[in-house]
């Protein structure tokens, strides 16, 4: 995983959040949990009432459910506030949480194969065993979505991040 700058991609992403995302009664950036409202956000707007939730894999198909250490958490929410950003804001929350799911496999095939689970140790064997989990424990018919997510995701953590602010449009209308 090419992460040589991964504490600077983290703290890029939450500036931003901070900045331009989050408004008051919004979830926090340290928070568990985000839309936990169940009518979203102000930047993040659901009809449903879906959450995103950082803290743990229970509800993950497939998984038993274990705690997500705080590292990763911050490796989530980063990634998804750079989903948001490589959008331009427009972005549903159902994607949203297909990413954090796809996330969530990563940490639990990380800590099954490892035992660290420092987002800087994934690896394709990782990420292959993550794959495995979601193909043996999924629908065939949803399998193209999933492969479609893995890959944007892993898109992601194999640029080297010192240049993700390059070519991101910041305003909605930029």
């Amino acid at each position: 995983m090419q992460m040589t700058n991964y504490s600077k991609f983290i703290d890029e992403q939450k500036v931003y959040f901070k900045n331009n995302l989050y408004k008051p009664n919004d979830a926090l950036w340290e928070d568990g949990f985000w839309l936990k409202t169940g009518v979203g956000s102000s930047w993040l707007l659901s009809r449903n009432k879906l959450s995103l939730r950082f803290f743990s894999t229970s509800k993950v198909k497939g998984l038993s459910n274990i705690n997500i250490s705080e590292e990763y958490q911050e490796f989530c929410k980063a990634m998804l506030v750079y989903s948001y950003r490589q959008a331009n804001g427009n972005v549903s929350p159902q994607k949203l949480v297909a990413e954090l799911l796809v996330l969530k496999r990563w940490f639990y095939s990380l800590q099954e194969l490892t035992s660290d689970t420092h987002p800087k140790k994934l690896s394709t064997e990782i990420l292959n065993h993550a794959y495995l989990l979601l193909k043996n424990n999924s629908n065939a018919a949803n399998l193209p979505d999933h492969v479609g997510t893995f890959k944007r995701l892993q898109h992601i953590v194999n640029r080297p991040l010192a240049k993700v602010a390059k070519g991101i449009k910041i305003g909605r209308h930029s």
